[in-house]
């Protein structure tokens, strides 16, 4: 039995990956709040699935850096949902506008950009890494060699 009719995109920007600082996902939510999108990140923070458990987490590198870099700019438009998987996930990408990966590392997989893209969600990312390979700039996608750039794309 069909799900039903296409829903239009809610208009959220989605980050899906885990928050540590090579996956760049501060940018995103500092580009977010500046142009006033809204942005769902979806994944873990070191291992830590959710907000509860990340109040329990020890002082590890990736929650110093979330909370540093990231948690500032959580509110108003910019949302942390935790991991997300099954239906919450397929629900995510099937309303997303697009799909952020705002990498600093030659990112050498892609499995979430890949996930998007299948599910038809354009990708708006760096070029770094495999995303030349996985995007096809201005078709799938978009490409930035820097944040405006990045910004300018969103």
């Amino acid at each position: 039995m069909p799900a039903g009719p296409p829903v239009p995109p809610a208009g959220h920007l989605l980050g899906l990956g885990r928050l540590t600082p090579v996956k760049g996902y501060d940018l995103a939510a500092r580009v977010a709040r500046r142009l006033d999108l809204e942005l769902v990140l979806a994944g873990p923070v070191a291992g830590c699935a959710g907000p509860d458990e990340l109040a329990a987490a020890p002082s590890l590198p990736d929650v110093g850096y979330f909370r540093s870099e990231v948690e500032p700019h959580l509110g108003g438009p910019v949302r942390w949902v935790g991991s997300v998987g099954g239906a919450a996930k397929a629900e995510l990408l099937r309303t997303a506008r697009a799909v952020v990966f705002p990498l600093r590392w030659d990112e050498p997989g892609g499995t979430a950009v890949v996930e998007a893209l299948s599910a038809g969600v354009p990708v708006v990312a760096m070029r770094r890494g495999v995303l030349p390979e996985l995007v096809d700039h201005g078709v799938t996608g978009w490409l930035a060699d820097d944040e405006d750039e990045f910004a300018g794309y969103l």
